[in-house]
């Protein structure tokens, strides 16, 4: 399944957080792991990134679906020209740092995320 493919998952059904999942132990930080990774885990991962990387998140926001259920967002931008690159969604903070790593790991390893010098 493509990383595009992977954000658009419905977190809230068990068989999309078992992809969601299985996505997350190909990441070498993760893949060690006996049990899932924890949001410590993505938090870790992603301070480790932005030191390394040009790409951080801008800010997280909440707001609600058409049938008022929460939906928070995570935005992410270059750090060197302050562009805006992903905004990602979901239904819990888990969901939206999980496909976060997902997608910041995707993208480095296409090359479109460069290093800082």
């Amino acid at each position: 399944m493509k990383t595009d493919q992977i954000l658009h998952l419905d977190f809230r059904k068990p068989e999309n957080q078992a992809i969601i999942q299985k996505a997350l132990k190909k990441i070498k930080p993760f893949s060690d792991l006996k049990e899932e990774p924890t949001l410590r885990h993505f938090e870790k991962f992603i301070t480790l990134v932005v030191h390394k990387y040009d790409i951080t998140p801008q800010y997280i926001m909440y707001g609600q679906d058409e049938e008022r259920n929460l939906i928070l967002r995570i935005s992410l931008k270059t750090k060197l020209k302050s562009e805006w690159v992903k905004t990602i969604s979901g239904s819990c903070l888990y969901e939206v740092y999980s496909k976060a790593v997902i997608f910041i790991y995707s993208e480095i390893k296409k090359g479109n995320i460069g290093k800082l010098k």
